[in-house]
Formats: C-alpha cells, sequence, structure tokens
C-alpha cells in the first residue's frame, strides 16, 4: 500500500491512459500493414523460441519492439483461447472459430502496445515534473494522450505509437541530463528510450546527430572552455548515450548476435533505397503523385493536428515574447528544434505519408501545454472555462470514437476538405461501411450467414448470388475483410478478375472512384456511404 501511495500519480497516468485505449480497441480497425507486422512477429518469435535468432531481422525497419509485443501476444492469446475453447463442450463453426481468432488476437497485440505505450508515457510524466511541476506534467500528458492522430496511432498494432513516445522521452531525459537536474539516471533512461527507439523505426537515427547538436549547444553554454572541460565533456556525454542505447540495441535484437553485417547491410538498405529513393504514390489536392513535394508535412501538420496544439504552440509565441516563462524558454526551444528538424530529415526523402510526421507532433504538445498550463493558474479565469477549454480534447476523442483515423483539424475544414487533400490511406469508415451492408442484407433477403471456408467455395457452390461478396480496391481490402466476414459476407480485391466477375457489390472512395473505367461488367450506382455526415464511399452493384 505504501508503494502505491508513494507512486500514485505515476499509477493514475498509467491506468487512465490505458483505460482510455479499451474501448473497441480490437475491433475499430486493421491498418494496411497489420498483416505483415503479424506474420514477421510469428516468425521473430519462432526465431526466438527455437534459437534461429538470424529469423529475428525481418524488415528494413527494424521493428524489434512491435515484433517482441506481437510475439508475447500470441502467447497470451493461445493461452486464453486453450482455457475458454479448448474445451469439448464449446464447439465453434469454421466462421465463428476464425473471428475469435482475428479479433481476439488483434485486440491482445494492440493490448501489449497500449501497455508499453502507457509505461512510457510515465517516465515522460517523471521528466516534465523535474523540469517544470507536476501539474505542467499532467497537463501535457493529458494532451498528448488525447491529441488526435496520436489516439489514432497509439491504438494499433505498428510502428508509429511507439516510436513517438519512445524519441520524446528519450530527449525530455536528455534535457534533464544537459541541465544537471538529475545526472547519470538521467542519462540511462535516456539512452533505454534512444534504444528502443533504434529498435523500432531506422528513422530514429535522427536522435544521433540531435544529440551531437543540443550537447554542443548546451555544454558549451555550462562549461568553462577556458579549463578544457567542455571537450572531454562533450564526448564523454554524447558517446556514453550512445553506448547505452547501442546496448539496449544488441541486447534485445538477437540478430544482431549471430548475423551483424547481414542486419546492418538490410537496415542501410532501409534507409538509402527505400526510405529516400524509393517514391510513395498517393492522392494530393485530388491528384495521384509520386512524390507531394517540400510543403507536404506542413499540410499534414496543419490538417492532422487538433486546434489546440495549433492554439497552444502559436501563443507559446507570444507569452515568452511578453515575458511569461522566460526561464523556459530553453526547453521550448530544445523541443522546437527536435520537432522542426525532424521534419526536416522527412522532407528530403521521396517517400512520404502523413503518419511519419507523429514523433514531431507529441514533441510539439510539451510546447503547447505552457498555454493551457498557464490557463489554469490564472485565477482571473472561472474554473467553468479552464474546464471546459482541458475537456475539449476529450470531448474530441468521444465524437471520433471508434473511427480515429477519420479526424482532420476543423480549423481547415474537417473531414470534409481532408480527405480531398490528404488521401486515408489507413481505411476510414469500416463501421459504417458494416453497418451499410447490415441494411443491404436485411433489405436484398441475401444470407448473412455463410460456412463456406473461402469464397472460391461460395464460387463453386453456385450461390454467388445469395451470398454477400464486396469488392474493395487492394489497399482497403486488407484493412476491411474482416469486418465484412464478421456479418457473414465476403470481401474481395476488385481487381483480380476471377473473383471480381462473381461479387455482387463494389465501393469506391470518392477520392478515388474509378469505376467509370470498369470494363469487365456493368455497375450500377446505388448508393454512398457517409462517415460523420460526409460522403466518402460510392456503392455499386455488378450486373
Amino acid at each position: 500500500m505504501k508503494l502505491i501511495l508513494r507512486y500514485k500519480y505515476e499509477i493514475c497516468v498509467f491506468l487512465l491512459f490505458v483505460i482510455s485505449r479499451l474501448p473497441s480497441l480490437g475491433n475499430d480497425c486493421f491498418n494496411t500493414d497489420v498483416w505483415k507486422w503479424k506474420t514477421r512477429s510469428y516468425d521473430f518469435g519462432t526465431g526466438v523460441f527455437t534459437l534461429d535468432f538470424a529469423k529475428t531481422s525481418q524488415k528494413y525497419h527494424p521493428g524489434v519492439t512491435l515484433m517482441w509485443l506481437g510475439t508475447f501476444g500470441v502467447k497470451v492469446f493461445n493461452l486464453y483461447y486453450d482455457l475458454v475453447y479448448g474445451s469439448e463442450t464449446i464447439s465453434l463453426s469454421p466462421t465463428q472459430d476464425y473471428l475469435v481468432r482475428i479479433f481476439g488476437l488483434h485486440f491482445v497485440q494492440k493490448l501489449f502496445v497500449v501497455v508499453v505505450i502507457g509505461v512510457t508515457l510515465v517516465f515522460l510524466f517523471k521528466a516534465l515534473e523535474k523540469i517544470i511541476d507536476r501539474k505542467y506534467a499532467a497537463i501535457t500528458i493529458f494532451l498528448i494522450a488525447f491529441e488526435p492522430f496520436f489516439l489514432a496511432l497509439s491504438r494499433v498494432f505498428h510502428l508509429e505509437g511507439l516510436l513517438s513516445v519512445f524519441m520524446v522521452t528519450s530527449v525530455v531525459w536528455f534535457y534533464i541530463y544537459l541541465t544537471g537536474k538529475s545526472e547519470k539516471k538521467a542519462l540511462l533512461i535516456s539512452g533505454v528510450f534512444g534504444g528502443l527507439s533504434f529498435l523500432t523505426k531506422t528513422s530514429a537515427v535522427y536522435l544521433v546527430p540531435y544529440v551531437f547538436l543540443v550537447s554542443f549547444i548546451w555544454l558549451s553554454k555550462i562549461k568553462d572552455n577556458k579549463n578544457g572541460r567542455f571537450v572531454p565533456e562533450y564526448v564523454k556525454t554524447v558517446f556514453s548515450w550512445i553506448l547505452i542505447s547501442l546496448s539496449v540495441v544488441v541486447i534485445l535484437w538477437p540478430a544482431l548476435w549471430v548475423d551483424f553485417s547481414n542486419v546492418v547491410s538490410n537496415l542501410y538498405r532501409g534507409v538509402s533505397e527505400i526510405g529516400i529513393e524509393q517514391e510513395h504514390s498517393q492522392i494530393y489536392f485530388g491528384k495521384r503523385v509520386e512524390n507531394p513535394g517540400l510543403t507536404y508535412y506542413l499540410v499534414v501538420l496543419l490538417l492532422r493536428s487538433s486546434p489546440y496544439l495549433l492554439v497552444g504552440c502559436f501563443s507559446m509565441y507570444f507569452l515568452i515574447k511578453n515575458g511569461r516563462f522566460e526561464d523556459k524558454k530553453d526547453f521550448v526551444f530544445y523541443l522546437f528544434i527536435f520537432s522542426l528538424f525532424y521534419l526536416m530529415q522527412h522532407t528530403i526523402p521521396s517517400k512520404k505519408l502523413d503518419r511519419y510526421i507523429l514523433p514531431a507532433i507529441v514533441g510539439m504538445v510539451p510546447i503547447a501545454s505552457f498555454f493551457f498550463y498557464d490557463l489554469v493558474q490564472n485565477k482571473s479565469i472561472s474554473k467553468n472555462i479552464k474546464v471546459a477549454v482541458l475537456l475539449f480534447p476529450l470531448i474530441t476523442a468521444v465524437y471520433i470514437h471508434p473511427d480515429y483515423f477519420s479526424y482532420y483539424n476543423p480549423f481547415f475544414g474537417g473531414i470534409r476538405t481532408g480527405i480531398k487533400v490528404i488521401e486515408p490511406k489507413w481505411m476510414i469508415g469500416q463501421s459504417e461501411i458494416t453497418k451499410y451492408f447490415e441494411e443491404l442484407i436485411k433489405e436484398r433477403g441475401i444470407t448473412g450467414d455463410n460456412e463456406c471456408p473461402s469464397f472460391e467455395c461460395v464460387i463453386d457452390s453456385n450461390k454467388t448470388k445469395d451470398v454477400l461478396s464486396v469488392g474493395f480496391p487492394e489497399k482497403y481490402y486488407t484493412q476491411v475483410h474482416p469486418f465484412i466476414r464478421k456479418i457473414g459476407g465476403w470481401a474481395v480485391i476488385k481487381d483480380l478478375t476471377p473473383f471480381a466477375k462473381h461479387t455482387n457489390f463494389f465501393v469506391y472512395p470518392v477520392w478515388e472512384d474509378d469505376s467509370s473505367l470498369e470494363d469487365r461488367f456493368k455497375l450500377n450506382y446505388i448508393g454512398t456511404i457517409k462517415v460523420k455526415g460526409v460522403d466518402v464511399y460510392n456503392v455499386y452493384e455488378s450486373n
């Protein structure tokens, strides 16, 4: 009990974050790459438990932290499945078993990601408490937790949520070390989270030049160059941090123990060939482009960030200019250059995706928090106004639940404008699609339950007209097929002709509706699926 009371604030931070992620956690979405990372996690775990350590290198993005969590998720879910469904008294049909496994494992694996992010935010909370105070730390963690884009990306089985909190926690603890508030412990914690960042994604290599830069700036201010202390202190600081980070990488990545040169070569290829030279086709301002250009991440920042993030950062500039938080401007500058240079790093490569901006957004939240911290402490403002302002992020989260990727900043037109500017690479509106076809099943008298193990079985049984089948673009098929199967239907890839010619309905996003180009069969428009009142998908019936 004494231990609980001692760490009651940290426990509250952790529990509030995890609890806020639990609603619909396993049933909200499947991202584009989730099946790849699930397969990699399985192969990673196989490599660990069979001592075939070379198998723990699966991708040019290390993804090691995610694969460790995925492996633990598989073990825990399998134990749960055996305990609950292993008994002979419970008999599941093939479809029921498929749904239990796919949604159950998805929930468990995502829960492991959420728990680790929650633990990391506790470390970030402690760091911010040391730098400012507990009230500021609490406001910052609250704003991070409910920043819409982070809210979406921190509840998927993918890299960006983990990467962003690892990186920001590392740089904030490094600031504590540089300013001499916690000495060696701060350097150790920063290095550990730096190592976890490297293990998550190669873009975290950014931390190395950043550490070199900020160490030079801060140590040159506090160390006396005349007595020769600066150079040895600088070298000691930078290389101690790198040594700690690399130690974490080597300890947690077994592939490095047996195939070091090949792993490093694979990572280098991922950065030089795929990360920098390879482009990524997408719809940007209504046109298909390979490289959206130098202003892309500025547009993403404006559309994907929250109003309170932009208002807070903008207001902080004037607060400092007017003499408020004068003693904290170094910390603000420290975080500002982290986010600015991170955005610049991602602007250079041809391959650009909106989710790559997340660490920069998370790094900006502590800057914006000063405005709300100042607001809370202002005695001339009523408590009702303060509560209303601080509850706005929570209200936003409730409004967009469970379709968190449908969020676009209302300052710039919200979802109605956003989908026309930045194509949703990760599908939105899964629940609306499901509801639409549930209603269609009732209206048309289509079978809502079919026990065929595959769509080939449906075709062979000559029941394709009686069973719901829906065609999607390939990039969306991987994200929606479990939801269509859940209502008894089958999702197919519209470009696979042998399947498509037996498919009843087709769904096209409004920002890329090329149904008029279909020449294999005739399509008749029958309706539109809306998300938050906005037309998002056109639905066609095949004749």
